[in-house]
């Protein structure tokens, strides 16, 4: 309803005045859609969506894109507006065929950084390191391109070429890479006595079919059930939030895991875990960094809220929030993506702006941090 009202008002303010046949007409529809949208779905503040901007933009010169960037500006940093050419594009590419150079990013104080490197990729044989701040791709400043527009642009056919330029510690350089496609496995596991150490890149729509069986066949092992269990999420940026529920619920023996609380106190999504624990309640360590991001975040708080896990590691990223992205006239205009959700554990608390903090404190992407977590494992010593 408050998006029709708001389509309505605008475009009766806007289009009092013009003829059927004005091309000016299907701007202003499609932009007071726009507007809708944005009082729908996103979670900050609208008040600047009134009578004075109806009049202000319905005497503007601006052609559409510009009418849409200017207002997702008015939005949080997260937001962005993707012109229909990228919206496309970003469309062809989600191919499982797409190469890369095996680098993930996240973006901090508007400055976009690599937070994990894909093993034996062209970013790892480049030695291309976590903490790298990406300025360029293909001579295009990154603060031009946004999250997705990044993404897509390191994307590609194999074989196919991109320039990045990275700086480090003050000093620049630019590396051209050749892509290639990841056949990194999303989850690995390794075991070390009756420790098992589960490696997660990422949560995604599988992460849990392939944690959940390999847990049970590894506690059901000649060599015994296992004694505690270390997850590492360094780098992991997050994903499907109902991934982060699925894995917390193998873990957490009932009750609430964490909400989202979108626009409007009622507009509230409750994720809950199921009786049982597939560790039977023996100690998880969760290995964190200052990489690990959104759902990640949120699965590692939740098992810290209810004592089920000690957490390893650096305080982590601090993204707290949902994007959703939203086609414009089905992605003919392109598509919003706006901020449209904080995410909470069950307590109420929230991640955004302050991240995880760790319980024993370790730093760095190497061995040491899995060693000091396998220590605590193996001494037993994990209560909180």
């Amino acid at each position: 309803m408050r998006t029709l009202v708001f389509f309505c008002l605008f475009v009766l303010s806007a289009c009092a005045t013009i003829a059927e046949d004005d091309p000016r007409l299907e701007k202003y529809e499609i932009f007071g859609t726009v507007l809708g949208q944005i009082s729908k779905n996103y979670i900050g503040e609208t008040d600047w969506i009134n009578d004075d901007y109806f009049d202000e933009v319905s005497t503007s010169e601006k052609d559409l894109p510009t009418l849409i960037h200017d207002a997702v500006a008015r939005l949080d940093p997260r937001s962005e507006y993707i012109e229909k050419d990228r919206f496309r594009a970003l469309r062809l590419n989600s191919s499982s065929d797409d190469a890369d150079i095996g680098l993930s990013i996240m973006v901090a104080d508007e400055k976009y950084f690599v937070s994990r490197v894909r093993t034996n990729s062209p970013a790892a044989r480049n030695n291309i390191l976590p903490g790298d701040q990406i300025l360029a791709i293909n001579e295009k400043i990154v603060s031009r391109l946004k999250g997705l527009g990044i993404a897509q642009s390191l994307r590609g056919e194999p074989g196919s070429e991109v320039s990045v330029r990275f700086e480090r510690g003050g000093v620049g350089r630019t590396i051209k890479f050749t892509r290639e496609i990841n056949t990194e496995k999303n989850v690995t596991f390794h075991r070390k006595d009756n420790v098992v150490v589960v490696q997660i890149r990422s949560f995604n729509s599988s992460t849990v079919e392939d944690v959940s069986p390999l847990l049970k066949i590894l506690n059901a092992s000649p060599d015994g059930p296992l004694e505690s269990l270390i997850i590492d999420l360094r780098g992991n940026g997050g994903g499907l939030l109902v991934s982060c529920s699925d894995m917390a619920d193998l873990f957490l023996d009932g009750g609430e895991i964490f909400y989202t609380q979108g626009r409007g106190i009622k507009n509230i999504k409750k994720y809950t875990a199921e009786k049982g624990d597939v560790m039977q309640e023996r100690p998880i360590i969760i290995v964190v960094n200052e990489f690990t991001g959104s759902g990640a975040e949120l699965f590692t708080l939740s098992m810290q809220a209810r004592n089920r896990a000690i957490i390893v590691g650096e305080q982590t990223a601090g993204k707290g929030v949902v994007q959703t992205v939203i086609p414009i006239d089905g992605g003919r205009y392109g598509a919003l993506k706006i901020t449209s959700e904080k995410m909470f554990v069950a307590n109420g608390v929230g991640i955004d702006g302050i991240g995880v903090v760790p319980d024993v404190a370790s730093s760095g992407f190497d061995d040491q941090v899995l060693m000091k977590a396998s220590q605590i494992a193996l001494s037993g010593n994990v209560s909180r």
